[in-house]
């Protein structure tokens, strides 16, 4: 909700309940099946009295379980606690029922089985330690329940521990070795996410005046803007055509079509004001242009430098994705009326660690494993400083843009007028990234306006 200062704590909170989710299904769906094999350590199926142990255990969770949901209507439920007391009393009889199959026919070790012991057995400590460490309070009355779920379930699954077959596996943690990578990656993330949308939530609207002299009846750039939107679009087309939409998962596309929306967008602005002039910035298209052209520059530089083959052969959509269009949006800004804001940074970060997140969910899920390029791969060691290379890599390409956008703004910047004693507005415009004076006068065109014109012949 707007104004709400504890906002950040949700989007905090779930951000990093999501990630560890991935994390986790990442993990178990790229984990090898496990092999039948032998007991890990010395084991008699025919140990009655463990499996007498192990039925009393059960029955005994099970009547516990019984009575506290009947008492509370099922309320119970919405504690940890009782969360854990389930899965506890369903491994008491599932490995009840299991040591009585393997009396009666000996098998493999029970892998799954292990697993649930596993989880039980750890939880079991950590509910045991918060409870009496942080919420017991000696002043109340304990029931004796209590004492059950948090004190006798130790008690009894560590003896279970002691005389069963099983020994706590790393992979019941999901704790390969690279898990770590996983980790640094899902968390940095998610930290960018927060920050880049917190700032953007608490930007004000801005309603500025156009930065640069800009005349919208320029029929020779509005030609180039149609002509260009027209070009990336068949382009967009064709492609996604032929690839049935998988394109999509590579990132160049990404910035291919935010590009084919520019183009589109900047004709419609054009056009407006074409018919309705008005001195006022579009802001959203600035921005936009931004990202466009940052992620463009960033594209092209990876594809050329680090993943280019000249042994491969190089197909004609990939000279227009990662070469002709950072020509053509060069040119684009060039003569366009847009001036690169430091406030665009927070989107031009936002942009790749959203396609990396999601690019992350589709090798989970629907892309079965695969990674859309092999640097992100979480096999390679490096793999975290490879994914926050590439983010530092856009802050490192929206730095060239800006000061690229300097040396425009110095070119198109509108002296005051010393002629005559015509009366000017001074009109100052102040943003969070940005301070320019544009000077107005009804009888007098500035040298700026008259280079714009000699640059498209236009008047």
């Amino acid at each position: 909700m707007p104004g709400d200062p504890l906002l950040w704590k949700e989007i905090v909170c779930g951000l990093l309940l999501g990630i560890v989710g991935v994390v986790c299904l990442y993990r178990i769906a790229t984990s090898p099946l496990p092999r039948p094999h032998a007991m890990p350590v010395e084991f008699h199926d025919k140990n009655a009295v463990l499996l007498g142990f192990r039925v009393a255990s059960f029955a005994f969770f099970l009547a516990v379980w019984i009575i506290q949901m009947d008492k509370t209507t099922w309320f119970d439920f919405v504690y940890y606690t009782y969360w854990n007391f389930t899965l506890q009393t369903l491994y008491f009889g599932a490995a009840a029922v299991d040591q009585a199959r393997r009396w009666a026919h000996r098998g493999d070790a029970n892998r799954p089985l292990n697993a649930l012991f596993d989880v039980i057995f750890s939880t079991v400590f950590v509910v045991a330690l918060v409870f009496w460490i942080f919420l017991f309070n000696s002043d109340k009355s304990t029931t004796w329940t209590t004492y059950v779920v948090h004190l006798v379930n130790v008690i009894v699954l560590v003896v279970e521990f002691t005389f069963n077959e099983h020994l706590v596996q790393r992979t019941s943690f999901k704790s390969m070795p690279s898990l770590w990578k996983e980790l640094v990656i899902g968390i940095g993330l998610a930290i960018i996410g927060v920050v880049c949308l917190v700032r953007i939530y608490k930007q004000p609207p801005t309603h500025g005046l156009l930065q640069v002299p800009f005349n919208p009846k320029n029929a020779w750039l509005l030609a180039f803007r149609i002509a260009m939107w027209s070009f990336f679009l068949v382009v967009w087309i064709i492609q996604i055509d032929s690839s049935h939409w998988f394109d999509l998962v590579y990132y160049t596309y990404w910035n291919f079509s935010l590009q084919t929306i520019y183009f589109g967008l900047a004709v419609f602005d054009q056009v407006r004001r074409w018919t309705r002039p008005t001195n006022q910035a579009n802001g959203y298209l600035n921005t936009l242009f931004d990202v466009a052209i940052t992620s463009c520059f960033l594209v092209a530089l990876v594809y050329w430098i680090l993943l280019y083959s000249p042994s491969k052969p190089t197909e004609w959509a990939t000279w227009i994705v990662h070469l002709a269009n950072v020509v053509i949006f060069l040119i684009e800004f060039t003569v366009n009326e847009h001036l690169i804001q430091r406030s665009s940074l927070k989107f031009v970060i936002l942009w790749p660690a959203l396609f990396s997140s999601l690019a992350w969910i589709g090798n989970v899920t629907f892309n079965e494993g695969f990674w859309p390029y092999n640097l992100m791969s979480m096999d390679k060691s490096i793999a975290p400083v490879i994914w926050f290379g590439i983010g530092l890599g856009h802050v490192v390409c929206f730095g060239i843009v800006l000061l690229m956008s300097a040396a425009k703004r110095h070119r198109v910047a509108s002296p005051p007028s010393t002629a005559g004693p015509t009366t000017a507005t001074l009109d100052v415009q102040t943003t969070d990234s940005d301070v320019h004076v544009e000077i107005a006068t009804p009888t007098i065109k500035s040298a700026a306006d008259k280079i714009h014109d000699k640059m498209f012949h236009q008047a």
